[in-house]
């Protein structure tokens, strides 16, 4: 219970202090593709191995809702949500995780190592404070 209340102190304090230069404009289209195309990362390195994933799982329980569902080329590891339900729709959505509460929120890094959000995703990135604004 402690390893989740710090966990979530360590998220509120990423949100206010790392916040992103991104705001996500849009809403949720319910398809259900960001629940099913999931990497995570242990430490600086997406998880590779179901070993690493394993590994995760004994330190965090959050990662038990998830299942490998696919490897891309690059041998990052695919994972979807266990509480996807086949309407597109969480079924745990009132005890679902920190993460999931605040997603699409994302920091500014998501995006410059290459992070996207999906093509028919109902919610987009749009910068925060154009260059023009800070030219004033």
């Amino acid at each position: 219970m402690l390893k989740y209340f710090l966990d979530y102190l360590r998220f509120l304090y990423d949100c206010k202090f790392n916040s992103s230069k991104y705001v996500i404009e849009g809403k949720c289209k319910c398809c259900g593709v960001c629940c099913r195309n999931i990497l995570f990362k242990m430490g600086n390195n997406y998880l590779k191995s179901e070993r690493d994933f394993e590994t995760v799982k004994s330190y965090n329980k959050f990662y038990n809702h998830f299942f490998i569902s696919g490897k891309l080329d690059d041998g990052r590891l695919i994972f979807t949500c266990k509480s996807l339900g086949d309407d597109n729709k969480c079924k745990d959505y009132f005890f679902r995780s920190i993460p999931c509460r605040m997603y699409p929120k994302v920091k500014s890094s998501f995006f410059s190592n290459g992070g996207v959000l999906f093509d028919n995703c109902g919610f987009k990135p749009v910068i925060k404070n154009k260059f023009q604004e800070f030219l004033k």
